[in-house]
């Protein structure tokens, strides 16, 4: 099998599971609360990576710079932590069909703060699909509720 056609298989995957998780957090706040739910998940989580990263790449770890740490930490809280909790509270507030999509315009905020940042200049066909990204939450934000 391909490089390409296993990053394909991968990414297809890494869909179904992202595209599974708010199906399963909309369930699982049925019965507990967001801050909860997000503990248990995050534990649940570190635990696999625990389980799969130290045995395969313990010593790597250890070699890593310390300068990078701190964006490393600072992604954790953005992305795992905050991010996470509020996916999970807007799902329990809006639903997935609502929710998901929304939080699914990260690409967009992704190009805009790789601009600013680090001067990230994307090709003109990935603007058409941030305008892309807009015209949907246009069009989920301004449906009335019936």
């Amino acid at each position: 099998m391909s490089d390409i056609t296993l990053g394909i298989l991968f990414a297809l995957l890494a869909a179904i599971s992202f595209g599974t998780s708010p199906v399963l957090a909309r369930i699982g706040l049925r019965y507990i609360n967001a801050p909860t739910g997000l503990l248990v998940s995050m534990l649940s989580s570190l635990a696999i990576i625990a389980a799969i990263a130290i045995p395969l790449h313990g010593r790597d770890m250890l070699e890593l710079p310390l300068h990078v740490f701190p964006w490393f930490v600072l992604l954790g809280i953005l992305n795992y932590v905050l991010g996470r909790y509020l996916n999970y509270v807007g799902v329990h507030l809006a639903g997935v069909a609502k929710a998901t999509p929304l939080i699914s315009t990260s690409p967009l905020f992704a190009m805009i703060l790789a601009f600013i940042f680090i001067q990230e200049v994307p090709p003109p066909i990935v603007f058409v699909g941030a305008l892309s990204i807009v015209g949907g939450v246009a069009l989920i934000v301004s449906e009335r509720p019936s």
